[in-house]
């Protein structure tokens, strides 16, 4: 009879050394893997390449994202596409982003859909379609109505041949791989992933452990992946069950699902383990420094912490503008705010950020975006991001 594979998700946070220390509890020969992302804290390197001699349990594989194909690639589409996309522009649009249905309304739907009956609301706009204008603005305000928004998708002015030409060659240049699996990515797609586009977690953690470990491991037998998931977390990850199988073949299971923080806390301190140095630093999860989904409160105390991650993503936002046809690239999602004075009606950037960030006046559209963040964390199913500490 086969025996099944154990394999632990490490992220260097407390919940995954928890899982980690309790597989070693349990006895059960088990491999651990860390998906290195390439904006991360180096304590958070060196926590997870100490964990096994601190604790006499296995050494924790690393894999990284190699993006070398993609921007190979897009290297080539641009160098013969960009030209006549450049040289023509593009014209923007509007379109209706329809708001979630509430509980409520979700609840009649659903008696509808049972019984083929009708329901009292809808979720078209009230509001007519705003005017094109001049079609090739790079940004317009959102225009909310009650039943969503009307956004802008941005365009760009026709560039002349020589114009095009030299856009075409420094992107072309920056399509190089850095050796960072994040901006590499961003660099392939023209982008930063963003709460609605939030490939991060999927082409950064989950591909490249079910590529390059759990895909050879089912080879040899059945995996029970071990997660770092608690009920606790977040509304979401209550949903989630304790045992279930994974779309890569592997079973999934969380075995700390129903421990409480101090829980958490305690299982350190019963090895004599010490939590992730952040923690104490005042960091209220471990992960992506800063994550997409960062609070308000969060992104401040990088900045005050830990400056040198702002100035690297100072210079990624300068890097993946450089390489995408808009010329324009922000490390959050791209909000125009009346904070942003120096450049009015162009999307602000992470100093920008920063400076609102500390203090508690204006602001109005990023207290909009930031206060309905989730807290820094994915929503992965396989546990791969941290949520913020309870």
């Amino acid at each position: 009879m086969t025996k099944i594979q154990h394999l632990v998700n490490v992220s260097g946070g407390k919940d995954s050394t928890a899982v980690y220390l309790r597989a070693i509890e349990l006895g059960r020969p088990f491999r651990a893997v860390f998906a290195d992302t390439g904006n991360e804290d180096q304590r958070v390197y060196d926590y997870v390449a100490e964990l096994a001699h601190k604790t006499g349990g296995p050494e924790v594989e690393t894999v990284r994202a190699d993006f070398s194909r993609q921007l190979a690639q897009h290297r080539e589409y641009l160098i013969n596409e960009w030209p006549a996309e450049l040289t023509a522009g593009r014209p923007g649009k509007w379109s209706f982003r329809r708001r979630r249905e509430t509980q409520a309304e979700f609840e009649e739907l659903a008696v509808a859909v049972r019984t083929g009956g009708t329901i009292t609301w809808t979720m078209e706009p009230t509001i007519p379609k705003p005017d094109d204008g001049d079609v090739f603005d790079s940004w317009r305000a959102p225009i909310p109505d009650p039943n969503g928004a009307w956004v802008w998708t941005a365009g760009f002015h026709p560039m002349s041949t020589e114009e095009a030409a030299e856009v075409v060659r420094i992107a072309a240049a920056l399509h190089e791989p850095t050796g960072n699996p994040f901006l590499d990515l961003c660099i392939s797609k023209g982008r930063f992933p963003s709460r609605m586009a939030q490939f991060c977690t999927e082409e950064l953690k989950t591909l490249p452990i079910t590529t390059q470990v759990v895909g050879p491991m089912l080879k040899a037998g059945p995996v029970l992946q071990w997660l770092g998931i608690r009920a606790e977390e977040s509304a979401n990850r209550a949903k989630q069950a304790r045992f279930n199988r994974h779309e890569s073949g592997s079973m999934v299971w969380r075995p700390i699902f129903d421990w409480t923080i101090e829980q958490v806390w305690a299982q350190h301190r019963k090895h004599g383990i010490q939590p992730n140095p952040l923690y104490s630093l005042g960091m209220g999860r471990v992960g992506c420094m800063p994550c997409i989904n960062c609070r308000k409160s969060e992104l401040r105390n990088i900045a005050d912490l830990f400056p040198g991650h702002i100035e690297r993503i100072r210079q990624w936002e300068e890097v993946v503008a450089s390489a995408n046809k808009r010329r324009s690239a922000t490390f959050f999602p791209a909000v125009t705010d009346p904070t942003d004075v120096e450049r009015p009606g162009t999307y602000s950037r992470i100093d920008t950020l920063i400076e609102w960030s500390r203090t508690s006046r204006g602001g109005r559209q990023f207290d909009l975006f930031f206060q309905a963040q989730a807290g820094g964390g994915c929503t992965s199913d396989l546990g791969l991001c941290e949520r913020s500490a309870a």
